[in-house]
């Protein structure tokens, strides 16, 4: 599996890249989407909305019937939804990092974030 340097991490299964415009998109990592095993439903929060680290910004519904809450990984308010995935949630399951969930912008890193060797320790 792999895990992207340039990106930090979350124990929750969250990764954020930090862009250069000081916005910073997120979306779930290749291995929380093998825990999920196959994503089939994805609602997530409206453009304008402000979280805190932690907040839950969205959830998954899972093939299984299981309902799990996206934590948001940093402080900030969201800038862009990624709606394709409102629309065909299943496209998620296709590319390990392809596709993302929220961008936020006013960003502040409240929360440890993990770097990939800290977060590949962490999966193993």
């Amino acid at each position: 599996m792999e895990i992207r340097k340039e990106l930090f991490y979350t124990k929750a299964n969250i990764w954020v890249r930090f862009n250069d415009n000081g916005t910073a998109t997120v979306g779930i990592t290749p291995y929380g989407k093998e825990l999920f095993k196959k994503i089939n439903f994805i609602n997530l929060c409206d453009e304008g909305e402000t979280f805190s680290a932690y907040d839950i910004f969205g959830d998954v519904v899972t093939c299984c019937k299981g309902v799990f809450d996206l934590y948001a990984p940093i402080d900030g308010t969201v800038s862009c939804v990624n709606d394709e995935l409102l629309d065909e949630p299943e496209k998620i399951n296709d590319d390990p990092y392809g596709e993302w969930l929220v961008e936020f912008y006013n960003v502040r890193k409240t929360q440890r974030l993990l770097t990939a060797e800290e977060y590949e320790k962490f999966i193993k």
